[in-house]
């Protein structure tokens, strides 16, 4: 990531005499989002990490969580999210003043939010069924209590989802 912001930051000041301006704005976006997507993915690996060890083995809990229709679900909007972002982001190749395809194409204005939140709901309401969830942690530490593991996951998820639809609305509105 730090290197591809670092390619930005060089095409933003290299000269473009018979080429469209630099996307700086938006591409800064990109970069901060994809530096949040990966301090999500990493909270999210971590806390539910045997130990917090980094690469660690899950936990069972949401080793079980993960095999449940909503969390299933869930991981693959996950996917289809950021599967609506990958014709969006030539819009930093595209170098000439006609209209970036992609931005005619209807598909790329499909939100997914409202499907996206019944996931959610659905994951949260096995979340709540769930017997093993209801066990203790260790005594006076939250970060062994499952259900807050569970929590810190689900808080991940909905950040990753809602920076994925804030940079498609930005780029969708570049052009």
């Amino acid at each position: 990531i730090g290197g591809a912001e670092g390619m930005g930051a060089e095409a933003y000041n290299e000269p473009r005499y018979w080429r469209t301006e630099w996307k700086h704005g938006i591409y800064s976006q990109a970069v901060e989002h994809a530096y949040r997507l990966r301090y999500n993915l990493a909270a999210m690996e971590t806390s539910v990490a045997e130990g917090f060890e980094d690469r660690g083995m899950k936990i069972d809990v949401m080793n079980k969580l993960l095999r449940t229709p909503g969390f299933i679900r869930l991981a693959d909007f996950i996917g289809e999210d950021l599967q609506t972002l990958q014709p969006l982001v030539g819009v930093f190749v595209h170098e000439t003043v006609d209209r970036f395809p992609a931005l005619v194409d209807a598909s790329m204005l499909k939100g997914l939010s409202q499907e996206a939140k019944q996931a959610q709901e659905a994951a949260i309401a096995e979340v709540a069924k769930n017997p093993a969830l209801r066990t203790k942690g260790v005594e006076g530490s939250l970060e062994s209590d499952p259900l807050c593991q569970v929590c810190m996951v689900l808080s991940c998820v909905s950040t990753i989802l809602g920076g994925v639809r804030e940079l498609q609305h930005s780029i969708l509105r570049s052009e």
